[in-house]
C-alpha cells in the first residue's frame, strides 16, 4: 500500500500541489510570526541590555497607578534631596536624578513629528558614560539653557544636523534648542533605543517639565567589588517609605517583560490571521480530497476487490495527506522566513527594536511542521474514512459514485453546531466565558463549520435561484453553468464553505468599524457645540499651555472658550474598585503586583470650567446643576451613580499618585456636587469631572496642560476670518496645535481607525485568497472529472468561448453563494459584537454600500479564480475527451 500511495502521488502531482498552497499561506503566517517575534525581541533585549548596562540600582516611588494613556503605569517623582542620601551609601561610586517625560517635537519644516511610531521623550543629560547607556558621536552634551541633544536616529531621518535649531513642545510651552550633540546607545554610540529621544541639561529639564526639586527616578552605579543585591540592599535601608530600590538585573527583567508584551499584541494580532487562513485552508483540503476520493471509486473499489483491507485504503489515504502536508508546511516554513524578513523592513521603519538579522528558529520549525501536517491530515481524514466505505463491487460501474443525500445525522449535528455556536458567542460576549477572545472564537469556528455540515440541505436551492439569471441572459451557456453548480450540494458547499469564512469575517470587521465610526460621528456632532476646535495634536503631557486658551478668549468674535484636560485616578470605593481588590493575584496586572498603592477601579478624570464647558458640551440633564461643581467636588454620570449606589452629596474616594506625592496619602474624598445623564463624547466609561483647580492639585505638572480647546464664534458668517486669528494667535504659544471646525475634529479622530482597518483588511486578504485558491482547485479538479462531457458538448457545437464561459459563470455562481452566507453569518455575529459593545455606548450601524460591494467582489473573484480552470476546460482535446472512461 505504501508504494500505491506513492505512485498516487506522482500521479496527481499536480492536482495535490494545487491543494498544498492552502497550507502552503497559512503556515507562511504562522511560521513568519515566530521568526519576526524572535527578530523583535532579540532587538528589545539588546537595546534595553545597553540602555541599562551600567545601571546597578535604580530608585523610584514604588505606588504604580494604571494609565489609559500609557503602556507604563503611572509613578510619583522622587524628591531631589534623595539624591544626597542614596550618594552617601556604602558602595556608592555615583548616583544621578534621572528626568523622563513625553514631548513633541516638529520638524525643520515646523510639523510636528510623526505621532504613529517611535515616541519621544525628554530626558536630562547624565554626565557619567555608564549611567547614561551611550555616548555623543557628533558635537557634545547639552550643558546650559537652550541647549540640547539628539539621537541619531531621529537625526538622520528628519536631516537634523549638529548648529540646527529643534522645537519642541513641552509642559511650559513650546522650546526652541541649539542642537549640540547627537548620539546613541551602546559603546559605539550605533544602537538606537526605539525612541526619539531629546537631551537636555538636568536644570532646564526640570525647569521646563515643571519638575523644580524632583526627579522620575535615580540610577546608581555600584563601586569596584560591590554587587548589585548588596548595593541595593543598603540603599533599602536609608530610603522612605512608599520607594523602592530595584537591582539593574531586575530592572532590565522587568523592562524586557514590558517590551515583551507590547511585541506580543502586535505578533499575536499576525498570528490570528494565521490561524484564520490555516481555518480555511482545513475547508480547501477537505473538499479536495472528497473530490479525489470520489473521482478514484472505482480505483478504490479494485483495491478491495483484489484483497485491500479497510486500513490499508484509509492508510493509504492519509499517507497521501500527510506527505502533501510536509511538503506544504515546508514550503510555507520558508515562505514564512520570507515574509518575516519583508516585514522587519518595514516594521524597522517605524521601531528600531526590528534591527536584528531574522534567523529560522526551533519553535518556527516545529509550529509550522505541526500545523501544516495536523491540518492536513485531519482535512483529509472524512474523506479517507469514505474511501474505506466503497464496495468492491463499484469497481464494474461506469463512473464514480458519491453519495448526494443528506442523511438526518448531519442535519442534527449540523442544527446542534448552530445552537452550540450562538450560545459560546453570546456568553462569551456577555463575559460569561472567559477568556472572551478565545470563546468567541470557538463559537464562531462552530458556526462557519455547521455551513459545510448542515449547507447541501439548502445549496442546491440557494445557487439554483443565484444562478436563475443566466439562462435568460446567456442561454445554453448560461443553463448549463445554473446547472453545474445545482448538480452536486455537497461539493459546491463545501467549494463555497472556505469563501464563507473569509467573507464572514471581513463583515464583520466592516460592521464593528462602521458602527464605531457611525457613533463616534453622532456623539460629536450632536454632543459638542463648538464652532472651531484647538486640538493640541500631541501626546498626553505635551498640550496647549494655558496661556492658549487666556489669548484667544480675547480674539474678536470669540464667544465662548472651554478648555479640557485628562489624568489618570483610581477610585477607590465603587463597586468595580472592589471587584478588582477580590480578584487572585494571577489575574491581576503584573505592573502592579509589587505596588504600594491601593487598588481599586483604574480610570480618567477630566478638569473642565462648569458653566463654560456645559455651554460647549451637551451632557444633558444635569442634577441639580453643572455650576454646582466646585474646586471641592466631583461631577460624575448616571450609569455611574446607579451602578455603584450614589447620590449627590455621597462621596467618591480617589487615589492620585500625585497627591500622595505632595501630601503622603494620595487619598482624596471628593462628595458627589452634580450628575449628568449623557455619556460624555464616546470615552467608554463614565467620565469623572473636576475643576481645574482640583486637577492642578492632583496631577503631575506636565499634565497640566490642555488637550484641547473648545470655540464658540458669534457669526458664523466669519468662521474662516475667526478661524485665521485663532491660528495667528496660537502660532507661537503651540506649534503643534491644529485648528478646525466639528467635521475635521472628527476626521481626524476617525482617521486612526481606518488606518488599522487598512491593516486589517491586508492581513485579512491572505484567508480570501486561501478561499479563492480552493474554488481554484475545485474547477480544475472537476475539469478532469468532466472531461468526457466537456468532449460531448464540444462534439455537438459549444465553442471554447461557451464553455470557457460557462465554468467562469459556475464558479462565479458557487463563490456568490459562499459570500451570500458570509454576508448572513457576518451580519449575525456583528449585530452579537454590537450588542457586547452597547455598553461602550457603541449602537449599530450597516455599512450598505459596503457589503453590497462585498457581494459583488464575491462573485467577480469567484469568477477571477475560475480563469485558469476555464481556458483548461476549452482547450480540452475534443476527441480524447470522448474517448475517456
Amino acid at each position: 500500500m505504501l508504494k500505491i500511495a506513492l505512485k498516487g502521488i506522482l500521479a496527481r502531482r499536480w492536482r495535490l500541489f494545487t491543494t498544498g498552497i492552502a497550507i502552503v499561506l497559512g503556515v507562511a503566517f504562522i511560521s513568519g510570526t515566530e521568526v519576526l517575534s524572535d527578530v523583535l525581541t532579540r532587538g528589545a533585549n539588546g537595546l534595553v541590555d545597553a540602555a541599562f548596562s551600567g545601571i546597578d540600582v535604580q530608585v523610584r516611588s514604588s505606588e504604580a497607578q494604571e494609565s489609559e494613556f500609557s503602556s507604563q503605569p503611572v509613578r510619583p517623582e522622587v524628591a531631589q534631596s534623595l539624591l544626597d542620601t542614596v550618594g552617601k551609601v556604602d558602595g556608592v561610586a555615583y548616583a544621578a536624578g534621572q528626568i523622563q517625560a513625553q514631548a513633541t517635537m516638529l520638524d525643520k519644516k515646523g510639523k510636528a513629528l510623526p505621532q504613529f511610531g517611535p515616541p519621544t521623550f525628554v530626558f536630562n543629560w547624565i554626565d557619567d558614560p555608564q549611567l547614561v547607556g551611550g555616548i555623543i558621536v557628533k558635537g557634545r552634551a547639552p550643558a546650559g539653557p537652550g541647549e540640547a541633544a539628539l539621537d541619531f536616529k531621529t537625526a538622520d531621518e528628519f536631516g537634523f544636523k549638529v548648529g540646527d535649531k529643534v522645537t519642541a513642545q513641552l509642559a511650559k510651552g513650546p522650546q526652541i534648542f541649539t542642537l549640540v550633540g547627537i548620539g546613541g546607545l551602546g559603546e559605539n554610540g550605533d544602537k538606537s533605543s526605539g525612541s526619539r529621544n531629546l537631551l537636555l541639561e538636568t536644570n532646564q529639564a526640570q525647569e521646563l517639565l515643571g519638575l523644580d526639586g524632583k526627579y522620575s527616578y535615580l540610577v546608581v552605579r555600584a563601586a569596584e567589588g560591590v554587587s548589585q543585591s548588596d548595593l541595593a540592599a543598603g540603599i533599602r535601608k536609608v530610603l522612605p517609605p512608599k520607594t523602592e530600590a530595584l537591582t539593574g538585573q531586575q530592572l532590565v527583567a522587568e523592562t524586557q517583560e514590558s517590551i515583551g508584551e507590547i511585541i506580543g499584541i502586535i505578533t499575536d494580532l499576525v498570528a490570528a490571521f494565521g490561524w484564520l487562513a490555516v481555518f480555511v485552508a482545513l475547508f480547501v483540503i477537505y473538499n479536495t480530497f472528497s473530490i479525489l476520493i470520489a473521482q478514484r471509486t472505482k480505483e478504490m473499489a479494485l483495491l478491495r476487490a483484489v484483497g485491500a483491507g479497510r486500513g490499508q485504503i484509509l492508510g493509504s489515504v492519509m499517507l497521501e495527506a500527510f506527505i502533501v502536508g510536509l511538503v506544504a508546511a515546508v514550503l510555507g516554513m520558508f515562505t514564512g522566513f520570507l515574509l518575516a524578513s519583508g516585514l522587519q523592513g518595514l516594521l524597522t521603519q517605524l521601531f528600531p527594536l526590528a534591527d536584528e538579522p531574522p534567523r529560522m528558529t526551533s519553535s518556527a520549525v516545529v509550529t509550522s511542521l505541526i500545523v501544516g501536517v495536523l491540518a492536513t491530515v485531519l482535512s483529509a481524514l472524512a474523506p479517507a474514512i469514505r474511501a474505506t466505505r466503497i464496495p468492491p463491487v463499484a469497481a464494474i460501474t461506469e463512473s464514480a459514485v458519491e453519495t448526494r443525500g443528506i442523511g438526518l445525522r448531519r442535519k442534527l449535528v449540523g442544527a446542534a453546531m448552530i445552537v452550540a455556536g450562538t450560545t459560546f458567542v453570546l456568553l462569551a460576549i456577555d463575559e460569561r466565558l472567559e477568556p472572551v477572545l478565545n470563546w468567541v472564537g470557538f463559537g464562531s469556528a462552530l458556526l462557519f463549520t455547521s455551513v459545510l455540515v448542515i449547507g447541501p440541505t439548502f445549496a442546491g436551492r440557494v445557487t439554483g435561484f443565484l444562478g436563475s439569471p443566466l439562462p435568460k441572459l446567456f442561454g445554453p451557456t448560461g443553463r448549463i453553468a445554473q446547472q453545474n453548480s445545482v448538480r452536486n450540494p455537497k461539493r459546491t458547499t463545501a467549494t463555497a464553505a472556505a469563501l464563507t469564512i473569509g467573507v464572514g469575517v471581513v463583515v464583520v470587521i466592516a460592521v464593528i468599524a462602521a458602527s464605531v465610526k457611525g457613533t463616534v460621528t453622532d456623539v460629536f456632532e450632536n454632543q459638542i457645540k463648538a464652532d472651531l476646535i484647538v486640538d493640541s495634536g500631541g501626546q498626553i503631557g505635551t498640550g496647549l499651555p494655558p496661556e492658549v486658551q487666556d489669548q484667544v478668549r480675547a480674539i474678536d468674535g470669540v464667544a465662548n472658550v472651554s478648555s479640557l484636560r485628562v489624568g489618570p485616578a483610581t477610585i477607590l470605593n465603587s463597586k468595580d474598585a472592589a471587584e478588582e481588590r477580590a480578584k487572585p493575584e494571577s489575574e491581576r496586572d503584573r505592573n502592579l503586583l509589587n505596588s504600594t498603592a491601593p487598588l481599586g477601579q483604574d480610570t480618567a478624570v477630566f478638569a473642565i470650567d462648569p458653566a463654560a464647558f456645559t455651554g460647549v458640551v451637551d451632557l444633558g440633564t444635569v442634577t441639580p446643576r453643572a455650576t454646582a461643581l466646585t474646586d471641592d467636588g466631583v461631577m460624575i454620570e448616571k450609569k455611574a451613580a446607579t451602578d455603584n449606589g450614589w447620590k449627590v452629596g455621597d462621596e467618591v474616594e480617589f487615589w492620585f499618585a500625585q497627591a500622595q506625592l505632595d501630601t503622603g496619602d494620595g487619598r482624596v474624598k471628593l462628595p458627589i456636587q452634580a450628575i449628568y445623564d449623557e455619556p460624555f463624547a464616546f470615552f467608554g466609561e463614565p467620565a469623572f469631572f473636576i475643576t481645574t483647580a482640583r486637577f492642578a492639585e492632583v496631577q503631575p505638572p506636565p499634565l497640566n496642560v490642555d488637550n484641547v480647546v473648545y470655540l464658540q464664534i458669534t457669526d458664523d458668517t466669519q468662521r474662516a476670518a475667526i478661524k485665521k486669528r485663532v491660528e495667528t494667535t496660537i502660532a507661537k504659544l503651540a506649534p503643534i496645535a491644529g485648528v478646525s471646525d466639528i467635521g475635521k475634529f472628527i476626521e481626524d479622530r476617525i482617521a486612526p481607525i481606518n488606518s488599522f482597518l487598512n491593516l486589517v483588511y491586508a492581513l485579512l486578504a491572505l484567508a480570501v485568497v486561501v478561499a479563492l485558491v480552493g474554488i481554484w482547485n475545485t474547477l480544475l479538479l472537476s475539469i478532469y472529472e468532466r472531461t468526457r462531457e466537456i468532449g460531448l458538448l464540444r462534439a455537438i457545437g459549444m465553442t471554447k468561448v461557451q464553455i470557457r464561459r460557462a465554468v467562469r459563470f459556475e464558479s462565479a455562481t458557487i463563490a456568490l453563494f459562499g459570500t451570500v452566507m458570509g454576508l448572513v453569518l457576518g451580519i449575525l455575529l456583528s449585530l452579537a459584537f454590537v450588542r457586547g459593545f452597547s455598553a461602550q455606548g457603541i449602537k449599530l450601524t450597516m455599512p450598505i454600500a459596503q457589503l453590497v460591494a462585498i457581494g459583488v467582489g464575491g462573485a467577480l473573484a469567484g469568477a477571477l479564480a475560475a480563469f485558469w480552470p476555464s481556458r483548461k476546460a476549452a482547450n480540452t482535446n475534443m476527441l480524447e475527451a470522448i474517448s475517456t472512461q
